[in-house]
């Protein structure tokens, strides 16, 4: 019962692209400008590095969460997690189309030509292969900060859903309690 607080806050942050995603109102896109922003997803592999940066972004989070819990909680967390993931990398390619038409009606054609032709260059090609292995090693040495700033960021978190939600400081208190108790090592 104390990770129905964390819970529903990974809950909320997962699925928060879908709900702005649902806030944009339609509008009229050229065709061509469109074509030319879903060639440029499509050839930049977007769609492949978006799911990538899901999954090490889940993987290191699981560190955290199994390093932060009891092994009876963490288990829970990671299973919860896992599924988290899942759902989020399945919605990417709805979001892959908004991130498209986002694209088409902010940059002109002759700057989706351009954008398009670098990614098709050599230069485009090389980083766009690497990119697997920055974000890897990005991953790797961004983990002992995660790590040591997660107590804080949880209680950044508790603190704005409070403050959006207008909690009174006793359920602001149980709230921080219920959250650091979830994520206190266990003593040995």
């Amino acid at each position: 019962m104390r990770m129905a607080g964390v819970l529903a806050a990974c809950v909320a942050i997962a699925f928060s692209t879908a709900a702005c995603a649902q806030t944009l109102q339609p509008t009229q896109v050229d065709p061509q400008k469109l074509q030319l922003a879903k060639e440029l997803i499509e050839v930049s592999g977007s769609l492949r590095n978006a799911e990538l940066m899901v999954r090490t972004q889940y993987a290191m989070m699981g560190k955290v969460v199994e390093r932060a819990l009891p092994p009876e909680r963490a288990a829970m967390a990671v299973a919860f997690q896992a599924s988290l993931q899942k759902e989020v990398i399945a919605i990417l390619p709805e979001v892959m189309s908004i991130t498209t038409e986002v694209y088409a009606r902010n940059l002109t054609t002759q700057e989706l030509r351009e954008y398009l032709a670098w990614i098709k260059s050599d230069t485009g090609q090389a980083i766009l292969a690497k990119f697997p292995a920055i974000v890897q090693q990005a991953s790797e040495a961004q983990q002992p900060l995660v790590e040591a700033m997660f107590p804080k960021i949880m209680k950044r978190a508790v603190d704005a859903a409070c403050d959006q939600s207008r909690c009174t400081p006793s359920e602001r208190q149980k709230v921080t309690e219920a959250i650091t108790a979830a994520i206190r090592k266990p003593k040995g």
